[in-house]
């Protein structure tokens, strides 16, 4: 991708300016003969003087296009705002890539046919070497400075490098490419060296195999258009069907037409002359400005979350690349004379040094061990970089590319590579088991030179909130400061402040600064992170991309889980009180890309947790509702403030009624002290995936974003937190009626094909919540009271709840019988068989007809909780 031009007719040493004389001194101009390599000896059928021959000699200005393009992804992963765009310069490669790699082909073809094992012999010598080097480095890297995570997962990473599938592997293992302040991978950057070999691999195959069969450029060409077409369309499928940036950023199916596109113009102008009038030349000279200052307009503007880009952006982005390299062929204008410029030229001759080298570089020399700030430290990579690339240039690529066996026999040269990947991944083991001792800055600075802090019994509590919850944030721990049991060691706003375009993307600085040194210098027990919404708007201007993009969702996550990694830094967790308690309220919030982040985030790790999960108390005369959920939020401030309480570990998943259950477990579990408690349920899903829904929406459509995600968030948990029993409780959210691919019509439960698909739906959840040896305990369906009147009435019928504990949970038991166990959760709450409002003395058990209130909850976990911890021995 980013190595020597190609194909070259002359040495290096007698280069001459592409394509031809230069124009004379007197003002005038001179003919010039069309741009060829050599004269074609065996022509094809084809006019051999209608084929152009685009790579006469050396073109100083496509290695300036390299040059530009490395320059701005050096400036994009040093976190330079100017930078936002630079990641197109890689979409440049790839089309020059492709451009060169078809033009050898197809002139290899013309002089009497393709020999795949010497093409892909010399690539194996230019890329190898560079490569196998780079990986040693990092296998040094992660011998000396890489943190735990980085050393751990060297060996899957090395290896999948050296298997050219980095990208694959990064997609497979959910590694995002734009996560903000992990731990990165020393090889991340080599995911798209991947896309190129994997690029290298096949088109040559699919090339020879269409010329063996067919002589017209006409074939040959429609080949790497409708390649390129089908590349762009099955992107713009995967973005407007909500597949991840990363799926779409780095898999090699949607990357191709990048690719494709150059194919494409080496087919062109294999087929048609290019050589100019001088009419021509100054024509194209002036496209030259216009398609570079697009070009470069690009990697300066556009972020990498663009949705624009992902709609076929991409494919426009390489048809102007391509436009580039024509003019830079004709050698015509002031960009041709700016991009031949020697240091330009020679960054790009370099680039593949460069590109290998950096990134391992960049981790190593960063702020935190240099001391220096951005400018300072970019020079100093800047300089550590090129002399190493520089370096292995002409020591090690040319040489090697050349012929040149080291000194060694031949037989033991070719043995030397896979000797050397033996020894990189040995390496990468041996390093993957060495024990790092990090020291959080943050532990060290709270724990003084004595040791960890002494507490004085009064709970530490960072607030972080928007001006929509200051009240609830107020009234909540006013009485608490006052007595002596809460001291709020900070307050700090909830928002961006100004924005960084980092070279992951956009950084909030209100995150990075005043939040990082706030827990710093004040070691919180627990955050509270009262946060209502995040204004779409907002973050849309923010990401770079509409309200509407499925791509939002996902990078607001990302985004707010990394301001979560700073907030639990030095080992305190937050609390995220969520205002919205009965089932109307829930409904009538929108599945806004603030409200899929965090509940995508409280199911995925343990250190973050949802406030005010059940229906409130009755009011008091005089008492207001915020009252009581600042009573709630104190409850929950102190329970999560505390460590685990050992013991069995319990996890709840299911949808918002199992979330009012789980509150009551997790206040028992901590207070028994013989349970620790995850409660991971989420809001307004079920178990059952795929199809559309029409009932509990009051309209039809797909499941939100956030029961999309399910059985991944479910994987993280079991992982996370190992638990011995799983409680799972689902309720109106899989009864309500839905049609999948193939059903002609909405069925519902009762219809032989839809119990058939729950009973399934159900099994596999069972098989991934059991997967690390938990056994579950799953919770008939409860009899509901009266629905809101902007839902369907159907999925709280008592006879759809009868069918689903009668005839689908006793299918489910049997199909696991040894995994699974019931909890009568019907008979309990519903003892006459029918919908009560007061059960066991609690006359509010269910203010709503379906969620648990705080008593109700209470009861449950005081009822239920000692069988639910005794099944796991059981």
């Amino acid at each position: 991708m980013l190595g020597e031009q190609t194909a070259r007719s002359v040495s290096r040493h007698r280069r001459r300016r592409f394509p031809g004389p230069p124009p004379s001194r007197s003002g005038g101009s001179t003919t010039l003969p069309p741009v060829r390599v050599t004269d074609v000896t065996t022509p094809g059928p084809e006019d051999a003087s209608k084929s152009s021959r685009a790579l006469a000699g050396y073109c100083e200005g496509l290695d300036g296009v390299r040059g530009v393009a490395m320059f701005m992804v050096l400036a994009y992963h040093a976190e330079f705002s100017w930078a936002k765009g630079a990641f197109l310069g890689l979409s440049q490669f790839f089309t020059l890539s492709g451009f060169l790699i078809t033009s050898i082909l197809l002139r290899s073809h013309e002089r009497g046919g393709v020999s795949l094992r010497h093409f892909w012999a010399r690539r194996y010598r230019r890329l190898l070497p560079a490569a196998l080097l780079t990986l040693a480095g990092v296998v040094v890297f992660g011998a000396t400075v890489a943190t735990q995570t980085q050393a751990e997962q060297l060996p899957g990473q090395v290896t999948a490098a050296l298997a050219q599938m980095t990208n694959w592997y990064f997609i497979v293992a959910d590694q995002s490419y734009i996560a903000l302040f992990d731990a990165p991978s020393p090889i991340h950057h080599m995911w798209s060296l991947a896309v190129e070999e994997q690029f290298y691999l096949v088109m040559p195959v699919a090339l020879v195999f269409v010329l063996r069969r067919t002589s017209s450029m006409k074939v040959v060409g429609a080949m790497f258009a409708v390649g390129a077409l089908a590349s762009t369309a099955w992107m713009i499928w995967l973005h407007e069907g909500g597949a991840t940036l990363d799926r779409i950023y780095l898999g090699t199916d949607t990357r191709a037409a990048e690719f494709l596109v150059g194919g494409l113009l080496a087919v062109v102008l294999h087929r048609f002359d290019l050589s100019p009038g001088p009419r021509g030349r100054l024509g194209f000279g002036a496209l030259g400005v216009v398609v570079f200052g697009v070009s470069f307009a690009g990697m300066v503007l556009l972020p990498l979350r663009d949705g624009v880009m992902w709609e076929g952006g991409m494919l426009v982005f390489s048809l102007v690349t391509s436009l580039l390299i024509v003019c830079l062929l004709v050698g015509a204008g002031p960009v041709s004379a700016i991009l031949s410029l020697a240091p330009l030229a020679a960054l790009g001759r370099i680039s593949y040094g460069v590109y290998l080298c950096h990134w391992p570089i960049y981790l190593w020399l960063d702020e935190e061990r240099t001391g220096l700030d951005q400018w300072p430290l970019f020079a100093l990579r800047l300089v550590v970089v090129l002399s190493l690339a520089t370096l292995s240039y002409n020591v090690l690529e040319m040489r090697v590319r050349d012929g040149y066996h080291l000194g060694l026999p031949a037989p033991a040269f070719r043995a030397l590579l896979p000797v050397s990947a033996v020894v990189i991944i040995g390496g990468a083991l041996l390093v993957s088991t060495r024990e790092v001792v990090e020291t959080d800055p943050l532990l060290v600075e709270s724990a003084g030179p004595d040791g960890p802090p002494v507490s004085d019994g009064v709970m530490d509590v960072l607030v972080v909130s928007d001006a929509a919850s200051d009240p609830l944030v107020d009234r909540a721990l006013a009485s608490a400061v006052e007595s002596g049991e809460v001291r709020v060691v900070a307050e700090v706003p909830f928002g961006c402040g100004s924005v960084t375009e980092s070279a992951d993307g956009p950084t909030c600085d209100e995150w990075g600064a005043t939040w990082r040194s706030s827990i710093e210098e004040h070691d919180p027990d627990v955050t509270l992170l009262a946060v209502q919404r995040w204004d779409p708007a907002e973050l849309a201007a923010l990401a770079g991309t509409v309200p509407t993009d499925p791509g939002l969702d996902e990078w607001t996550e990302q985004l707010v889980g990394s301001g979560i990694d700073l907030l639990t830094a030095g080992g305190s967790r937050v609390v995220w009180p969520r205002i919205p308690l009965g089932l109307q309220e829930e409904l009538q919030v929108g599945a806004e890309p603030f409200d899929v982040a965090m509940d995508r985030l409280v199911t995925s790790r343990s250190d973050l947790r949802k406030s005010l999960g059940g229906e409130p108390r009755p009011l008091e005369p005089g008492e207001e509702l915020l009252d009581v959920q600042a009573e709630m939020v104190l409850d929950d401030l102190e329970l999560y403030a505390r460590e685990d309480a050992g013991g069995t570990r319990v996890l709840v998943v299911g949808d918002s009624v199992a979330w009012t259950l789980g509150v009551g477990l997790e206040a028992w579990g901590a207070k028994e002290g013989t349970a620790t408690v995850w409660n991971a349920a989420t809001k307004g899903c079920g178990l059952a995936q795929g199809g559309t829904v029409r009932e509990m929406s009051g309209r039809e459509g797909p499941l939100s974003a956030t029961c999309t995600t399910l059985e991944e968030g479910w994987r993280r948990q079991i992982q996370e937190f190992d638990p011995d029993v799983v409680l799972v409780v689902t309720t109106v959210a899989d009864l309500q009626e839905r049609r999948l691919d193939g059903w002609s019509e909405y069925l519902r439960p009762g219809d032989a094909t839809f119990d058939e698909y729950l009973v399934d739906e159900f099994t596999q959840a069972v098989d991934i919540l059991s997967s690390g040896g938990a056994h579950i305990v799953w919770a008939t369906v409860p009899c509901s009271g009266e629905p809101p009147p902007i839902v369907s009435p159907g999925p709280f019928e008592l006879e759809r709840a009868q069918h689903a504990n009668e005839v689908i949970l006793p299918r489910l038991v049997e199909a696991r019988p040894d995994d699974v166990e019931l909890l009568d959760l019907f008979s309990l709450v519903c003892p006459d068989g029918e919908f009560t409002e007061d059960v066991a003395g609690i006359d509010d058990l269910r203010p709503d007809g379906v969620h648990f209130s705080a008593d109700g909850s209470d009861w449950f976990a005081a009822t239920e909780g000692a069988a639910i911890v005794d099944s796991a021995s059981g």
